[in-house]
């Protein structure tokens, strides 16, 4: 095993997991449900399911009530958070940026 190798492989199998933890859990940037539904119509559950990462019946779960009802962790918060600074930040871009964006990107695609 060469030297890169083996560094990546000591990295890989020491990574403190516990202090990984406690550093996300420690970030603040999360958003509830009704925090993110306050700035964005969201029509279909299925858009929780991309934005979040996670299953339907998770995503079910959030939105039931009584015993079957379970909160957004505080993973899927930080994912919601996430979301809405990128909506947030592709509304106060120029309407022209993402429109050429998409042009070259759909003029590469068909490059290809």
């Amino acid at each position: 095993m060469d030297e890169q190798a083996q560094g990546n492989h000591y990295f890989r199998s020491h990574i403190d997991l516990e202090a990984w933890r406690q550093y996300v859990d420690s970030r603040s940037d999360q958003m509830t449900l009704e925090e993110f539904g306050q700035f964005w119509e969201v029509p279909d559950r299925k858009i929780y399911m991309e934005i979040c990462g996670c299953a339907k019946s998770v995503v079910d779960h959030w939105f039931s009530t009584g015993d079957s009802h379970v909160p957004p962790t505080r993973y899927h918060q930080r994912r919601l958070a996430e979301a809405h600074h990128h909506f947030m930040a592709l509304q106060t871009m120029p309407h022209r940026f993402p429109v050429l964006y998409f042009r070259i990107i759909s003029a590469d695609a068909a490059a290809s």
